[in-house]
């Protein structure tokens, strides 16, 4: 937990510095909390921060980290995603990623495809991966759309579905966010988790900011699911 804290506090601090680094499209840091229904409290803390680098001919890589604090079980996680990246055309991008989440001794590790693609006003983003921990194996999906409405504002729905290994999970979200002018952004989500025998709805709200560019995705652990990130 602290060395992923550390990675993310020297990022903010380096922020103004990448900005002028040859190759540097956009960074990106944000952090929310999220409450359960009925817990009275904050329940999971997130914390994350990426950057997106060129290296020629539409190809860039995207580097991400995160910390998840889970107050409700007194752990946490932390998940470190690459990503390959290749613009198909402006607007349109398709890319790779490899992603580890590691957390009271396990490791949790995902890979698969993802792309995002804008439409005037609409943002499209998707991806499909493995997911891995020990011996077992799940198939992940995800699928979320954001629409601007007008210069400051976006509203988002977003779906993301986990099955294997005898048990299927679901996170269905909305979203809202707000752009201030001079950069910041805040959000707030509401969704619903469930499985085969259960389900719990949320709330997260959150702020991030954007140097440049930003950056196209988001981690790719099963913990980032839900907190504003994609």
């Amino acid at each position: 937990m602290n060395i992923t804290r550390s990675i993310i506090t020297a990022a903010l601090a380096a922020l103004p510095g990448l900005a002028a680094a040859q190759g540097f499209q956009g960074a990106e840091v944000s952090a929310a909390l999220t409450a359960f229904d009925g817990s009275g409290g904050v329940d999971i803390s997130n914390y994350a921060a990426g950057m997106q680098f060129g290296i020629g001919a539409g190809i860039s890589v995207e580097l991400d980290f995160g910390l998840n604090n889970f107050h409700f079980l007194s752990g946490d996680s932390h998940t470190t995603t690459l990503h390959g990246i290749y613009e198909l055309s402006p607007g349109m991008s398709a890319g790779l990623f490899y992603a580890q989440e590691r957390g009271d001794g396990a490791k949790l590790t995902s890979y698969g495809i993802e792309g995002t693609s804008r439409f005037g006003a609409l943002d499209l983003a998707g991806y499909l991966g493995r997911m891995e921990i020990a011996d077992l194996s799940a198939t992940a999906i995800g699928i979320e759309g954001t629409m601007d409405i007008g210069s400051a504002m976006a509203v988002s729905v977003g779906l993301d579905r986990v099955s294997g290994a005898g048990e299927d999970g679901t996170n269905v979200s909305i979203g809202g966010e707000y752009r201030f002018a001079s950069g910041p952004a805040v959000f707030a989500e509401i969704g619903r988790l469930s499985d085969d025998t259960d389900s719990q709805n949320y709330l997260s709200i959150g702020a991030r900011v954007a140097i440049g560019n930003g950056t196209a995705f988001g981690n790719r652990g099963i913990s980032d699911m839900i907190g504003g990130g994609f």
